[in-house]
């Protein structure tokens, strides 16, 4: 008789658990996830909701689909802002202290080259991610529209320092700037238009759009002028001077043989000479010296680099050394370089 009741219990217990199993509460979602349009009304909000098979992978996901609503150009924006942090790197210029072009160099805090973006996260039970990506139509309009009218400040004062400098590298620093600028306020302007049309009318932007800063800044870059002098005592065969043309063609600046009263003027030495030491190789040392002046004689900057290379051969000694020389002028990832020494002097300018 135990034994029955025993088996009887076993059996209960066992029904019991399977209709807990079957009939248990399911898991309760966020409201978001099946109906985001209740919880974030599109009267003021733009969302989305996206799932995946992990958290990062739906948040990713979710911002994505956040920036196609938006149209946003992120490859540009990404491409702007990185130019424009490294204009201000240096952070002497007012531009530099200027918050708001502080903020918008900023990329890690941008999602999908949006600001102001929120995103929620659940993860079920069964691993299925939901990601809930949003922004609030007023808050994020009225920052948008803050940072919108002041980069127009910014770019007006840019114009104005780089038309009383016109023809000069100080006005082609400044357009840059002021281009890097406008491509990312032409898309600011487009992300108010679908976050808040009213707040997008409502402002008006003196630079016009950034092709129109970009075809200033081209016209600018062309009627700068410089000079490449270049005496050796080395046959190198012109390297070293198309080396330096390089670095300020690829700017879209125009290089000449022959200065004018309006022209900047490179003027470099370099000179190659025996350094011997006790070893069966040929050594020699290298060493270059660079002076670009503008047109009334003032030196802008100056450049210098000396090294020692060494070959088995006198004639291929020479060549590493000439080769080693093209490297210190063109290579931008030499912080040391006639190329990043350029640069700076460029940034500097910046008021």
């Amino acid at each position: 008789m135990k034994n029955y009741k025993k088996i009887f219990i076993s059996a209960f217990l066992v029904f019991a658990i399977q209709a807990v199993s079957i009939y248990a509460a399911p898991e309760k979602l966020p409201k978001w996830v099946d109906d985001y349009n209740s919880v974030y009304p599109d009267s003021d909000w733009v969302a989305v909701v996206e799932s995946a098979s992990s958290k990062q992978a739906a948040d990713s996901k979710a911002a994505g689909a956040l920036a196609s609503r938006f149209k946003v150009d992120v490859a540009a924006t990404t491409q702007a802002a990185e130019s424009l942090s490294r204009a201000v790197s240096g952070g002497k210029s007012s531009y530099a202290q200027n918050s708001s072009v502080s903020k918008q160099t900023d990329t890690s805090s941008n999602v999908s080259g949006l600001m102001g973006v929120t995103v929620d996260s659940f993860v079920s039970k069964d691993g299925t991610a939901y990601a809930c990506a949003r922004m609030n139509r007023k808050e994020a309009g009225t920052a948008y529209s803050n940072i919108i009218k002041e980069n127009n400040n910014v770019i007006t004062g840019l114009q104005k320092d780089a038309a009383a400098n016109k023809g000069t590298f100080e006005a082609y620093e400044c357009l840059a700037v002021a281009t890097d600028i406008a491509v990312l306020t032409d898309n600011q302007l487009e992300i108010l238009s679908v976050l808040n049309p009213a707040m997008r009318d409502s402002i008006k932007v003196s630079y016009g759009n950034a092709n129109t800063l970009k075809k200033a800044a081209l016209d600018n870059t062309k009627s700068i002028v410089i000079s490449v002098q270049v005496e050796t005592n080395a046959d190198d065969s012109g390297r070293i001077k198309k080396a330096l043309q390089k670095v300020f063609t690829t700017r879209g600046f125009r290089t000449t043989d022959k200065p004018d009263s309006k022209s900047y003027i490179l003027e470099t030495m370099l000179r190659i000479t025996d350094a011997p030491i006790q070893n069966q190789n040929k050594f020699v040392r290298y060493e270059i010296t660079s002076a670009i002046s503008d047109s009334s004689g003032t030196e802008l900057f100056t450049f210098s680099a000396t090294g020692r290379e060494g070959h088995l051969n006198y004639t291929e000694a020479i060549e590493r050394a000439l080769r080693r020389v093209e490297s210190s002028i063109g290579d931008a990832d030499d912080e040391e370089s006639f190329t990043s020494v350029f640069n700076e002097y460029l940034v500097s300018l910046l008021k």
